[in-house]
């Protein structure tokens, strides 16, 4: 398999750290704003990361099952993340 750089793909790409992220209610326009290193550091792992069918297997039969958090390279950002108070959730 071949190996990817940061340059080596596009953002659109990286569709399964996008609904992870709606998935933990985490607007992906507001981290990529406030964020922005941050967020095209996300988009690459998730690119590059091996576990993509068994994200996109999650994603589609059980988006809520905490198994993500053994192989998604992305875990510690996203809790990270989801435990900041963005403006664009309702709860705050």
């Amino acid at each position: 398999m071949e190996t990817l750089t940061a340059t080596d793909y596009r953002p659109e790409e990286a569709h399964l750290l996008l609904r992870r992220m709606i998935v933990l209610d985490l607007d992906c326009n507001e981290v990529a704003r406030t964020e922005p290193q941050m967020f095209q550091n996300l988009q690459t792992a998730c690119v590059r990361c091996d576990s993509r069918p068994q994200c996109a297997f999650d994603l589609e039969h059980n988006p809520d099952d905490l198994a993500w958090h053994d192989y998604c390279p992305n875990v510690a950002q996203l809790k990270m993340l989801n435990v900041l108070p963005w403006s664009s959730r309702q709860e705050w």
